[in-house]
């Protein structure tokens, strides 16, 4: 199905499209994974530098 329309497309043309969209979804979690650890230094210095406690109840 491919916007809604249904449509006949055999293993041979389908396999690297999903390849492709696999390789990229996994460069885009890696990428998102190294912007979570730089945001999670910077919070970590930023913490420190004011002196912030995060206190859990």
């Amino acid at each position: 199905m491919i916007n809604g329309v249904l449509v006949e497309r055999t293993v041979k043309d389908v396999v690297p499209a999903l390849q492709t969209n696999a390789e990229g979804l996994k460069k885009l979690l890696d990428d998102l994974v190294k912007q979570y650890k730089t945001k999670q230094d910077e919070l970590d210095k930023w913490k420190k530098k004011n002196n912030v406690q995060v206190v859990q109840s």
